[in-house]
């Protein structure tokens, strides 16, 4: 075990299911069937909706962020990097009321956090990459490339391939897992970059 013990995690995506939930939530706001379209990262064109609906959707959802699902590995996921000793920092970029609602799930969880830290959509990855550089950890995970791409002072950059198909290269510092759980590997493990890397990754 190396003297950092501190850990960064994404949240929608990572350990909740933000898809889930936003499909749901256009079918009541639009009254229609709303289907996967395309396997991309940006939400009109992976369901086929007008910007100004996923507007509509987003809004409505706020409204009850607290109750996104987690997804199935999320609570194996904590767990397993509790029990390594490691300490977990929620970075994720949602809105204000809905950082609170998602600090209230993490609490009524029983996750214990150190910290929950949200940015605005606007400038999203420059300012996690401020915060990871601030913060240092040993290893940071999220699902958007981009938001990784800012991030200098950290050991293991680990990108959750998630299948979009809007793919481009992968920098060579960043680790790829295909599964959420895979994570736990790098920690046990401490692979170099390229041990999960493959060449593709989404194009922001």
């Amino acid at each position: 075990m190396h003297d950092n013990n501190l850990v960064v995690l994404d949240g929608d995506g990572v350990l909740w299911n933000y898809d889930l939930a936003f499909q749901k939530t256009a079918e009541k706001v639009l009254q229609r069937q709303v289907r996967l379209e395309s396997n991309v990262y940006l939400l009109n064109e992976r369901y086929g909706l007008t910007r100004d609906e996923v507007s509509q959707v987003k809004h409505e959802l706020s409204k009850d962020f607290y109750n996104i699902p987690e997804l199935d590995h999320a609570h194996e996921l904590v767990q397993g990097i509790q029990s390594r000793g490691y300490d977990i920092v929620l970075l994720t970029a949602v809105s204000e009321s809905e950082a609170k609602q998602r600090a209230q799930r993490v609490k009524d969880l029983d996750w214990n956090f150190v910290d929950v830290i949200a940015v605005p959509h606007e400038h999203a990855s420059v300012q996690k990459g401020r915060h990871i550089d601030r913060l240092r950890p040993y290893a940071f995970m999220d699902d958007n490339l981009k938001y990784l791409s800012h991030a200098n002072h950290c050991e293991h950059l680990v990108l959750l391939q998630l299948g979009y198909e809007d793919l481009g290269k992968v920098p060579s510092h960043v680790t790829v897992v295909y599964d959420p759980l895979d994570f736990l590997s790098v920690l046990d493990q401490g692979f170099h970059h390229s041990s999960y890397n493959d060449n593709h990754a989404m194009i922001m």
